[in-house]
């Protein structure tokens, strides 16, 4: 299993925090088994101190109001979080803001301050630019992977985009498959 993960934030700015998380799951070899997002309810801490940027609401289209009405509570999101991923090594495309949005997540559920949720959740992140990059993959592979992905607008959504990271793995993965070009890696190499 191999599980790429994405969040939306408030803002990129200082006292920015997470609004949405969301991740894909690849199971085997080439199959996207499913995809989880949740929108998160900000905390009063949040509310009162945090940052909200209006470009950034225009990127992500999330509004304020959504949140508190369909947002869930910090805690369940977390919980879902350890359930789901617990143990898992993660993929992100930004590992930096990224790392920061759950940092500033864990933190508000458990009350410390926290870089990455290393403790309960032994969650591993790691860059998805590493992941997709040669000597891993095929040169061809990865055209052949930008190439079905261009022109497909990137929602900035967490689930979405997610998603998109796990097809570009996918479509790359199932290309060198099908031209039996891994590159010295064998099946389990990779999941």
């Amino acid at each position: 299993m191999i599980v790429f993960i994405d969040l939306e934030a408030s803002s990129l700015t200082h006292g920015g925090y997470p609004i949405e998380v969301g991740w894909a799951i690849v199971d085997g070899i080439t199959s996207i088994v499913s995809v989880e997002s949740h929108l998160i309810k900000p905390t009063k801490t949040w509310k009162e101190d945090g940052h909200w940027d209006e470009v950034s609401a225009q990127v992500h289209h999330i509004q304020r109001e959504k949140l508190d009405c369909d947002g869930e509570p910090v805690g369940d999101v977390c919980q879902r979080l350890v359930e789901k991923l617990a143990g898992v090594h993660c993929y992100t495309d930004n590992m930096q803001l990224d790392g920061r949005w759950l940092g500033i997540l864990f933190g508000a559920w458990t009350g410390r301050d926290m870089i990455i949720p290393q403790d309960g959740l032994r969650m591993r992140l790691h860059d998805f630019w590493s992941l997709m990059s040669a000597p891993l993959f095929s040169d061809e592979a990865l055209l052949h992977a930008d190439a079905k992905l261009s022109g497909i607008p990137v929602p900035h959504r967490a689930g979405a985009d997610a998603e998109r990271l796990a097809r570009r793995y996918v479509l790359a993965r199932s290309y060198d498959e099908k031209h039996h070009n891994l590159r010295g890696r064998s099946r389990d190499d990779l999941t």
